[in-house]
């Protein structure tokens, strides 16, 4: 599984305003080691910003960059706010996003604007009928991962690899995951240039007050550090919480419990399951059905349904359950989200990772949910250079000043509630993983936006079926996945011989 590296906003500024932003001349420069070493120390670094990235000579007449943006559900306007805002309403994000917008316009001499939204399952049909028509609707479309990923296999969408300011091989860039969802052609980009990156990533919550009642003076933080924090401590510490606090002798929603699931998947992310493999000619192959996966759903299985501390609820109930003070641990699949929704919780809660498989697992692995913002360009548009500049420049100035406000202003300080956990979130931006497969994953075995028959909830209906016959369950859909993965790289092999 190829991993992302992500490190936090204000060490990334530092490490890149260190190896500065290299020009073409730069990278054709032939020096010995002593040369190098001088040049480096003698040199000061060059600050990232967008006049030192792209050209002041640009000036793209004011035309007008159109973004078409599909929305998420529980009114995550922020796929739509990431993007453009009216006003400087005095809220910090919308004042960051504001001023970033109101730079790149200055110096590109263009405007943003968003002239449409769609609701989920929708953009991927108003994009293909509107190019269909050849009717130039728009610029830029944003789109929602779980629904339209496969749009960029569709021929609706133009390749970006050859634009000419667009430079995703940037260390400001997420390079590899954008790489994990290119396959013969790069068709969408993604990172802090929308708040879903980070806003999405999958994280555990602890109740302060129920971990002090059973574990007073030991730390979560510690377990962590130690490299301890695993699914089988998860189970343990799972089972000491649970009371049945209605007396009933049933284990029923009244309860308090030692953790509160909804999206099971996420689990198996942060212990290294793996999806899909690339093969030595770089196409995607399918790797569910491993040892690894069936062993991974096995401590799952024996975590939930083997004792009295899980209890399972739709999404949201969960979170008002934890924030009642009637669970150890959440998990929840977005950081936006649930902090969000918990910054006015009565009692502390703590951030950490998702679980280790084991303590031989080297590192905790993060996930970024599939409502990702995507960045794509539909084939009727007709400003490629002034897209590619202004994609580049809007993620340039997120990572200089957006993110810095929304991660360290607003996730650390402003909604959590101590400086460890603002910590444990630089951990889980750190190793972001994902494959192919899964990114695509409701086009390959569900069909778009039929959730819960993609590849990647398999693991969510092995559990609403309460079976540990992972393998079975796996072989009576493996033809369809292996069918659909098959058209999906056959559609992106027809768009590579197009463009020869």
């Amino acid at each position: 599984m190829k991993q992302t590296k992500i490190i936090s906003c204000l060490l990334l500024l530092s490490l890149l305003a260190s190896v500065g932003c290299g020009s073409a001349a730069d990278k054709d420069m032939q020096t010995s080691d002593d040369q190098t070493e001088t040049s480096a120390a003698e040199t000061e670094p060059a600050e990232l910003t967008i006049e030192s990235v792209l050209p002041d000579s640009l000036d793209f007449g004011g035309e007008t960059i159109r973004f078409a943006v599909e929305l998420g559900y529980n009114n995550f306007n922020t796929m739509s706010t990431s993007i453009y805002v009216e006003e400087d309403t005095g809220d910090i994000i919308d004042s960051a996003i504001y001023n970033r917008n109101g730079k790149i316009e200055e110096y590109l001499n263009l405007e943003i604007e968003i002239v449409q939204e769609y609701g989920p399952t929708t953009l991927y049909s108003n994009v293909t009928n509107s190019v269909l028509a050849g009717s130039d609707d728009f610029d830029v479309v944003a789109a929602y991962n779980a629904y339209t990923a496969s749009l960029a296999a569709s021929g609706a969408l133009k390749c970006l690899d050859d634009f000419r300011y667009l430079d995703t091989d940037a260390p400001y860039w997420p390079t590899e995951l954008i790489n994990m969802m290119a396959y013969k052609g790069t068709y969408w980009v993604m990172g802090d240039l929308n708040l879903t990156y980070t806003g999405g990533l999958g994280a555990m919550y602890v109740n302060a007050s129920i971990w002090d009642e059973l574990y007073h003076g030991a730390s979560i933080y510690d377990v962590v550090h130690d490299g301890k924090w695993t699914l089988d401590y998860m189970t343990k510490t799972i089972e000491d919480a649970y009371i049945d606090l209605n007396g009933n002798t049933q284990v029923d929603a009244d309860d308090r419990f030692g953790f509160i699931y909804t999206y099971i998947e996420t689990f198996a992310t942060g212990c290294g399951l793996k999806y899909s493999e690339r093969d030595n000619n770089g196409v995607p192959q399918l790797t569910f059905m491993s040892e690894h996966s069936v062993d991974v759903w096995n401590k799952l299985y024996t975590c939930i349904f083997n004792g009295t501390g899980c209890y399972g609820m739709k999404d949201d109930e969960d979170k008002f359950a934890f924030k009642n003070g009637r669970s150890l641990y959440l998990m929840n699949s977005s950081i936006a989200f649930v902090i969000n929704d918990l910054r006015d919780m009565n009692d502390d809660f703590f951030i950490i990772p998702l679980p280790k498989y084991d303590e031989e697992q080297d590192e905790y692995y993060s996930k970024i949910a599939d409502n990702m913002t995507l960045y794509g360009v539909p084939v009727t548009s007709q400003k490629d250079d002034a897209i590619g500049a202004l994609l580049e420049a809007m993620e340039i100035e997120s990572v200089r000043t957006v993110m810095p406000t929304y991660y360290d202003m607003a996730l650390k300080n402003k909604y959590t509630r101590d400086a460890e956990s603002a910590e444990m979130l630089d951990l889980i931006r750190s190793n972001i993983v994902n494959d192919f497969v899964c990114l695509y994953s409701e086009t390959i075995g569900g069909g778009l936006g039929v959730t819960g028959k993609g590849i990647a909830r398999i693991l969510r209906t092995a559990a609403t079926q309460k079976t540990t016959d992972l393998a079975s369950l796996y072989e009576s859909n493996a033809a369809v996945y292996q069918s659909c993965l098959d058209d999906l790289l056959k559609r992106f092999d027809d768009l590579a011989e197009e463009r020869k």
